[in-house]
């Protein structure tokens, strides 16, 4: 397996973390385009996702008034997007529920009347909709047409540092729960998540390595080889892991994607790809997830590919150097994500090399 690899550069910090990207782009996006953004969201069906959710305001002859229904939905949404990777609620959006496990897809709009009262009202009321109340949230009304007080109201939560958060709205079912994004769903936050960040149990600590060499071919060319492992230095265990990698979206190639097909994959590990989203320009996503069974203790080096086979795309002539982007997270039941955003650059022939990330520390052996 000899070979060499170059020295690689650090071309950002060394720790990077972006939280709820991809719902704070689109949130963006409607700030600054408008009604436009509406529409592609629904010719497009843009469904549901993590950093997503449509909800439609209650119609109860009331226009601007919050009913029952609101305060629950927005409750639930605001609680799930804090206490997960933040994200964006778009109200005056209708869904259809997609087919088999496929998420519910924004279908129309039915816009909100008094839409100006409406966000007012919403407003008022986010300092008690969840508790502790988190920093941050911002609101945008969107018109469908100049000056018509009618349209969708954007609702940006970020991540908060402040996690947990309860619903201090809605119904009996609703108010006094934690919620988190699982998918394209607010759920209840299960035990083991609320009270590792509550603190009663140790935490794991999550990082994955990235070990690369080359494997010099003919014609002083070289194929970039890497593997993949998972490391817990923390002091709690990780159940059921999984590692989301994004594509780079302004690159528009499979560069990742590629690169783990290659893999030959641990047995109880899956690979899934989603197509990036041009609407709200989100990412192509690669999500390499665990069987339930899989279970990673501290101290644990958990390698995900077996052999040597995982190969970066493309055939690279010896000192050539080239920059390479690698976003995402890693997640566990009973952990929270934890996210990584790095960019370096690599020259072909020289030492190998390890990537440590969330840290983003790229160190020569």
């Amino acid at each position: 397996m000899g070979g060499r690899i170059g020295k690689a550069r650090l071309s950002t910090a060394a720790k990077c973390y972006i939280r709820g990207m991809a719902g704070r782009s689109l949130f963006d996006r409607l700030r600054k385009e408008g009604w436009k953004v509406v529409k592609e969201l629904i010719s497009d069906h843009s469904p549901e996702t993590l950093y997503l959710e449509f909800k439609c305001k209650a119609h109860d002859g009331q226009p601007g008034k919050l009913h029952d229904d609101d305060r629950k939905n927005l409750a639930k949404a605001i609680s799930a997007f804090a206490n997960t990777e933040g994200g964006c609620l778009v109200f005056g959006i209708r869904t259809e529920r997609g087919k088999g496990d496929a998420p519910d897809y924004a279908k129309d709009a039915q816009p909100i009347n008094a839409l100006g009262a409406f966000k007012g009202c919403v407003e008022a009321i986010l300092r008690d909709v969840v508790n502790p109340a988190p920093a941050g949230i911002e609101l945008e009304a969107v018109e469908d047409r100049p000056e018509s007080d009618q349209g969708v109201l954007a609702i940006y939560v970020p991540q908060s540092i402040c996690r947990p958060h309860r619903a201090n709205m809605g119904p009996g079912d609703v108010r006094e729960h934690y919620y988190q994004r699982s998918g394209s769903r607010s759920d209840i936050m299960p035990h083991s998540m609320l009270a590792a960040l509550l603190g009663r149990v140790p935490s794991p600590a999550l990082y994955l390595r990235i070990w690369i060499w080359s494997e010099e071919q003919p014609s002083t060319r070289s194929k970039l080889r890497f593997s993949l492992e998972l490391w817990n230095e923390g002091r709690g265990t990780a159940r059921q892991p999984a590692i989301r990698l994004f594509e780079v979206v302004e690159k528009c190639r499979e560069f990742w994607g590629q690169a783990i097909s290659s893999m030959q994959l641990k047995q109880g590990w899956t690979v899934t790809k989603s197509p990036p989203n041009t609407a709200v320009k989100e990412e192509g996503t690669i999500l390499l997830a665990s069987s339930p069974e899989t279970v990673v203790y501290p101290g644990d080096r958990l390698l995900l590919n077996e052999g040597d086979t995982a190969t970066f795309p493309g055939i690279w002539p010896s000192e050539t150097s080239f920059p390479v982007q690698i976003k995402g997270a890693i997640y566990a039941v009973d952990a929270p994500p934890v996210e990584f955003d790095q960019k370096f650059t690599m020259v072909v022939g020289g030492d190998k090399m390890r990537l440590r990330l969330p840290e983003g520390l790229l160190l020569a052996l």
